[in-house]
């Protein structure tokens, strides 16, 4: 685990890929650099698949905060985030379902048995039965 100070350090860096002081926009940092992680959830359709999306995790947030200003800006992000849970967990997720909603990502459930992870993951990746929210 790293300390709070090198956190500090990695979410100035994830700031940095998306936001410079040139005054540059998004899109000339992403035409300028080779892609990486952060650049992804402006152009690449992402599955988040087996991630609690815990609010400790700054990073994350930031970048999912970040898109969907742009996108009430009308910036013209046209990928889709998912976070992919098991059906079992709506209840307990519905405030992380809601937050999510409102920053533009959509929430998708998996039938499963409860507590089934195992179902859960078989389900998605194999079947591919599930449903938006």
């Amino acid at each position: 685990m790293i300390g709070f100070e090198h956190y500090a350090d990695y979410l100035e860096k994830v700031h940095h890929m998306v936001k410079s002081n040139s005054g540059k926009g998004l899109g000339n940092l992403i035409d300028a650099a080779d892609e990486n992680w952060v650049h992804l959830f402006f152009t690449r359709d992402i599955d988040i698949l087996g991630f609690g999306m815990d609010y400790t995790e700054n990073h994350l947030w930031f970048l999912l905060n970040f898109r969907a200003r742009l996108l009430r800006k009308k910036a013209k992000i046209k990928n889709t985030i998912r976070w992919i849970i098991p059906e079992f967990s709506k209840a307990d997720k519905s405030d992380k379902i809601q937050l999510l909603k409102a920053l533009e990502v959509e929430t998708v459930l998996v039938p499963a048995a409860k507590n089934d992870y195992n179902g859960f993951y078989s389900a998605f990746i194999g079947n591919r039965k599930y449903k938006k929210l």
